[in-house]
């Protein structure tokens, strides 16, 4: 079942981070600790990892935009065929 990844609180002072690259394509197959993306914080610039086996199935944020902590910066699912609809809606609902 596909799922939102979220930007991570990579500090206790961490108000937002800069997708500074997506490091992963959509459609690309992911293993446990593989990068998706490189995150800009106010302390630096680090690599977000996912931590379980899947596919990236979209992008939600792009390269270059502040995203809060907690916000979804992508979906991930098990396969390739994942109906995302309902998720986009519902991403579409967080930022409107």
């Amino acid at each position: 079942m596909a799922e939102f990844f979220v930007m991570p609180q990579a500090s206790p002072t961490m108000v937002v981070g800069v997708v500074g690259k997506w490091v992963a394509a959509e459609g690309a197959a992911l293993s446990p600790s593989q990068a998706i993306a490189q995150v800009e914080t106010d302390k630096a610039t680090m690599d977000i990892e996912v931590f379980d086996k899947g596919v990236l199935l979209k992008h939600l944020a792009a390269e270059g935009e502040e995203v809060p902590p907690g916000q979804p910066i992508a979906i991930i699912g098990k396969s390739a065929g994942e109906d995302i609809t309902a998720l986009l809606a519902e991403f579409a609902a967080i930022k409107a």
